[in-house]
């Protein structure tokens, strides 16, 4: 009789922990419990109430992993509402927890959005120091981490432009037309920015003349057309692109050298 009345009393123990573990959502505890209790109306309720919170709590991790995908996306309002639904469909303290933990995390990265997009703003604008102290505010990822992905496709494009607008600017500076019309032609080509743009275009404009007055030969100094007119009579100098004359007759079409 008394090992009878032990193991009743064992057995209600048992239960008394099972039925707690599953309040917890401890169900995998609550299983081993069960296990140890011997078969009766007792065990079978419990089996049916652990698999009843499961298939619960299965649907709250559902809502819960969805809001985290919306989140991952952007999709900040989405995302907390998922998350409370969650939060009003669960059973268990500990996932409540955390999914309050997300709903902050969601409601920080709503905040941060509208530095986001006014980081994203002065990036396609090339205000690359406005950006750069804008992205310094944002305090949750993935807001900050795409925001700064794209200032530095951004700010390492424009570093290419820059380069080969200063490679440009030396070949005209050393007479190398051509050269440096192609290199300002393809710093222009890279360049994202409407007022690195205008600056480029300036810049070229400036190299084509350079290039056009290169290829228009000097007029004739007074200096030439006295030697031309002491040395041949009636000659006129023809200046070469090297800066020297010729003289000669005034029909080009017969030249006398001097």
């Amino acid at each position: 009789v008394i090992a009878e009345l032990k193991r009743e009393l064992a057995a209600r123990d048992l239960a008394a922990e099972a039925e707690t573990a599953i309040k917890e959502c401890r169900f995998k505890s609550a299983n081993a419990l069960i296990d140890q209790l011997p078969g009766g109306q007792k065990a079978t309720e419990l089996r049916q109430r652990l698999a009843n919170g499961r298939a619960h709590e299965a649907t709250t991790k559902s809502l819960y992993d969805s809001g985290r995908a919306l989140l991952k996306a952007g999709k900040s309002a989405e995302a907390i509402g998922q998350f409370k639904e969650a939060k009003a469909h669960t059973h268990c303290a500990r996932l409540a927890t955390t999914i309050d933990a997300a709903i902050a995390r969601a409601e920080a990265w709503a905040r941060d959005r509208g530095l986001h997009d006014q980081a994203m703003a002065a990036i396609r604008g090339c205000r690359f120091k406005e950006a750069k102290a804008l992205i310094g505010k944002i305090g949750q990822e993935p807001a900050r981490a795409a925001a700064q992905a794209a200032f530095d496709q951004a700010a390492a494009s424009e570093k290419r432009t820059n380069a080969l607008f200063k490679e440009g600017n030396a070949f005209y500076k050393d007479g190398k037309y051509q050269i440096a019309l192609d290199k300002l032609g393809a710093a222009r080509d890279n360049t994202a920015c409407t007022r690195y743009r205008s600056r480029i275009d300036q810049a070229l404009a400036t190299v084509r003349a350079a290039a056009e007055q290169s290829r228009t030969p000097a007029a004739p100094t007074d200096a030439a057309r006295s030697i031309c007119r002491d040395s041949l009579p009636g000659s006129v100098p023809y200046m070469q692109e090297t800066g020297s004359f010729e003289c000669g007759c005034a029909d080009p079409m017969v030249i006398n050298r001097a």
